[in-house]
């Protein structure tokens, strides 16, 4: 399995670097409970030790999320699988990452409607 980790920095005068996911695109059409075989993470939390959310669908297209740290961490990882992640990312004092991801395309065919 391959990792290419890049720090993102967060200039003086700003509490966040805002994270906006533009775009995703991959050979594999299914994806691993948890983004297991490819995936990328925003290592955002203040304990880098866990896992934060890993996106490995175009589901997370538009949306956004921020870091208060002054350095994030961006890791990308996949084994033989060709994949594209695009973000765009920027200074910002305010924090957007309560905004909640969609459900894994994984899981859709899991729901149950009562």
């Amino acid at each position: 399995m391959q990792h290419m980790q890049l720090p993102s920095r967060k200039p003086a005068g700003y509490s966040y670097v805002e994270f906006q996911y533009v775009s995703f695109s991959s050979t594999q059409t299914t994806f691993s409970p948890g983004c297991r075989d490819l995936g990328l993470e925003l290592k955002y939390l203040s304990n880098q030790q866990l896992a934060n959310p890993r996106v490995c669908s175009d589901a997370w297209n538009g949306l956004s999320s921020s870091s208060p740290l002054a350095t994030t961490p961006i890791v990308a990882y996949t084994s033989t699988i060709s994949a594209t992640f695009v973000l765009q990312f920027g200074a910002t004092n305010t924090n957007v990452t309560d905004v909640k991801p969609p459900p894994p395309p994984f899981l859709s065919r899991f729901i149950l409607i009562h």
